[in-house]
């Protein structure tokens, strides 16, 4: 018994750390945010150790103590249905041994506790009888959320006990006491969650997921870049107070500029983070699908800008889609050659300011742009082709493309 004890102090533990940085982080934010921090506090201090909390501040206590077991739960509760029945604990154990690791889940709001009980007593007030009342609230949490064979009555006799333990006198909190008592006894032993169904393979959009889960939140990295050009072009037409075809041609090359700087950033950073690599070419997938997709993620990520760009010169922006087709593509050719080749991202630029700059110039050199996407398409596809992904690049090897590196 010592055992499981601590098996399950120790896991609810691990699961606290894990909630208590975004819930620090939060409620850090939410107090800075105020206008008076010291005085926010203050004001909770008092009415967490309020003599007799309203009956709005009792469902918020309440709901609070149910947030931490309620996540926890389905992360402490899968394993318990399969090696641990083979221990010699009993299901009354097992389950018993379940709740206190998610009342050990709630140490994080516990610790906070402390912290205003300590602010609450400088200013007077007495924190005896409230913390007594709180932890058979941080109790009653647990024993709602344990999912248990009759959890359609012990969710209600636990709730029930956190209600009478605020609101009830404070001769009669052994009444709430004994409820969790009641819920305990005819609880039943843990029930067998359902596993959540393994994701399928998604089809054609597998390559998506790949280079989206290789680009991750990086992506706004890109977008923050890609906006500067937008409110340069912006500023520029504004205060030069320009219009008509010129006002169109800096619109024109802003947004052109801007698709540039977001294409040619999220390129890079597949290009590191996905390098080419042999199991792909096992995939049904020609060198034609493989250059598609990755020019169709390119070009999806580019709609943000176009959308505020439309903002500032809805014509020039309209113009300027039509070389969406042709960056996209042609940073998707160039990502295979950027590992082998220093030069590959910085020609690509050179490339797309030209064709920023020419599509100033006139409109009708969009055109141009627009039909030369499909020689661009079969140059991408040759360098696919072409690519020998077994080659050790160690020049200009990134760990931050080795799934297996531990120093990235």
């Amino acid at each position: 018994m010592k055992a499981l004890l601590q098996f399950h102090l120790r896991v609810g533990a691990r699961v606290a750390i894990r909630s208590f940085i975004p819930l620090f982080t939060a409620v850090l934010v939410a107090i800075m945010i105020q206008m008076y921090p010291v005085a926010a506090v203050i004001s909770i201090a008092l009415r967490a150790y309020a003599a007799r909390p309203t009956m709005e501040e009792t469902m918020l206590m309440v709901a609070a103590a149910l947030v931490l077991p309620v996540w926890a739960v389905s992360r402490l509760a899968l394993g318990m249905n399969g090696w641990m029945k083979h221990l010699p604990i009993s299901r009354v154990g097992n389950r018993r041994g379940l709740t206190l690791a998610l009342l050990i889940v709630q140490m994080p709001f516990a610790v906070g506790l402390l912290l205003l009980a300590v602010v609450a007593h400088a200013h007077g007030l007495s924190v005896t009888v409230p913390m007594i009342r709180w932890g058979l609230i941080l109790a009653a949490g647990a024993c709602a959320a344990a999912p248990v064979h009759r959890q359609w009555l012990t969710a209600p006799v636990s709730l029930a006990a956190a209600f009478l333990s605020v609101q009830a006198a404070d001769g009669l909190i052994i009444s709430a006491a004994g409820l969790l008592v009641v819920a305990d006894l005819f609880a039943g032993p843990v029930r067998r969650l359902r596993r959540r169904p393994p994701k399928s393979s998604a089809g054609p959009l597998l390559d998506f997921r790949i280079s989206w889960r290789a680009l991750g939140w990086r992506a706004l990295g890109c977008y923050a870049l890609g906006v500067v050009p937008v409110a340069a072009m912006a500023l520029f037409i504004s205060n030069n107070e320009l219009t008509g075809t010129v006002a169109d041609g800096a619109g024109r090359f802003g947004t052109a500029i801007a698709l540039l700087v977001v294409i040619s950033g999220m390129a890079r950073r597949l290009a590191v983070r996905r390098p080419p690599w042999p199991l792909a070419r096992s995939f049904p997938w020609s060198a034609g699908q493989r250059v598609a997709g990755d020019a169709l993620f390119l070009g999806l990520h580019a709609l943000p800008l176009l959308i505020l760009g439309a903002l500032v010169n809805p014509t020039a922006t309209v113009e300027a889609c039509a070389l969406v087709p042709l960056l996209s593509i042609r940073a998707a050719g160039c990502m295979r050659q950027m590992p082998a080749r220093r030069t590959g991202e910085g020609r690509f630029v050179a490339e797309g300011i030209f064709f920023a700059g020419s599509s100033a110039l006139s409109a009708w050199a969009l055109l141009f742009w627009l039909a030369a996407a499909f020689p661009a398409f079969r140059a991408a596809r040759e360098a696919e082709a072409r690519q020998k992904v077994t080659r050790w690049l160690e020049l200009h090897y990134a760990t931050a493309g080795d799934s297996q590196s531990w120093s990235d």
